[in-house]
């Protein structure tokens, strides 16, 4: 089996999982885990053709996973901020906030210290 005909039927197998589980979050000890860290990386350098590229993006697969998990922390941040008027989420509360806290502390390190990247500091 040529690598076009195993890369299809990965590419198939990624979106059956997407389909059946509603996201691309696969465990990375499978064998379809292991693939679409490849296709990440593969991604990221450049490596992909573009017709690759273009399937993985069509299929709504996400490449930046650390952005990803940025964004949204920052989403729980902005509804923090609506829910409680400030940007500064009290380590002692309960549920998803204690979390959201330190994330937060850790932005406001980074920018201080110019460590946080150019287009998260607005």
């Amino acid at each position: 089996m040529g690598y076009d005909v195993f890369w299809s039927m990965r590419f198939l197998e990624l979106l059956e999982f997407r389909q059946r589980h509603g996201h691309f979050l696969i465990p990375q000890n499978k064998t379809l885990g292991m693939w679409v860290r490849k296709q990440r990386h593969s991604f990221q350098h450049g490596l992909l053709s573009s017709e690759r590229r273009g399937s993985l993006m069509a299929s709504g697969l996400e490449f930046d996973l650390l952005r990803r998990d940025w964004d949204a922390k920052f989403q729980q941040l902005l509804a923090y901020k609506q829910a409680n008027g400030d940007c500064f989420p009290s380590v002692m509360s309960t549920g998803e906030t204690p979390t959201l806290a330190r994330w937060a502390s850790a932005q406001r390190t980074h920018f201080r210290t110019g460590k946080i990247r150019a287009d998260r500091r607005e």
